[in-house]
């Protein structure tokens, strides 16, 4: 059992996206994610995380969350263990108990989705369409699905593709907000879902409460996380 795997976890769920929409297409939030993301320059926070599915445990951490623009973050956990996560775009570097830092896998898997906490930078990878065939019931979400795209513009060839290959995410209009993402891998990355809520802090929507959910054969592995908004800074 890996005694990190709290840390593991975390690193996906640094994420959301906003902006004011009437008639929408793929371009149009590509173009909001982006609008609001540049308008975000630092975020402190402090976090609680519990980290479910690992035996019959279940995993609580604290620490604080920083966010600097363009694109670093850092997680501080300060319990149950002194440990810290730093990411600076696809990089990510860990340092346990105070030892110093090294690379983490996730650097080489992530598909530069690690500190784009609004998902543009993540979602441009693909080329996206709106699914007409299956929208949802609620008139307030668009369904938008994705596969990675190549220079042209078009569907990449599965060779060139890191491990997410494809998404679906539920987009809400009314509050111009990613509400849902679900990725899709190859045979190295299993399934992952992810539900994120936001508050309004600083003239902003930054994310509040965020679940993740990993599918794998022996079981799903989930972590909820909340985080306590102290300061934000809009350029």
């Amino acid at each position: 059992m890996n005694r990190h795997l709290g840390i593991v976890v975390i690193i996906p769920l640094l994420i959301s996206a906003p902006a004011q929409a009437a008639v929408l297409a793929a371009r149009d939030i590509l173009d909001n994610l982006k609008d609001h993301q540049e308008k975000v320059k630092t975020i402190e926070a402090e976090f609680t995380m519990s980290v479910f599915g690992v035996g019959d445990m279940t995993i609580k951490q604290k620490g604080r969350y920083t966010f600097s623009a363009p694109g670093q973050v850092i997680l501080e956990f300060t319990e149950p263990n002194q440990n810290v996560v730093k990411v600076n775009g696809d990089k990510v570097e860990i340092s346990i108990n105070g030892g110093p830092f090294s690379p983490a896998p996730q650097s080489e898997t992530s598909a530069g989705m690690n500190s784009d906490i609004y998902y543009y930078h993540f979602l441009k990878q693909f080329h996206l369409e709106i699914d007409e065939k299956d929208q949802p019931a609620q008139s307030e979400l668009v369904k938008v699905t994705g596969y990675h795209k190549n220079a042209e513009g078009n569907i990449a060839d599965e060779k060139t593709v890191r491990n997410v290959k494809a998404v679906e995410f539920l987009y809400n209009k009314d509050q111009g907000l990613v509400a849902q993402i679900n990725f899709i891998g190859f045979e190295t990355m299993p399934p992952m879902e992810l539900k994120m809520t936001y508050e309004s802090k600083g003239g902003i929507r930054v994310p509040k409460k965020m679940f993740a959910r990993i599918i794998t054969p022996g079981g799903d592995i989930a972590s909820a996380m909340v985080l306590e908004n102290k300061k934000v800074e809009t350029r």
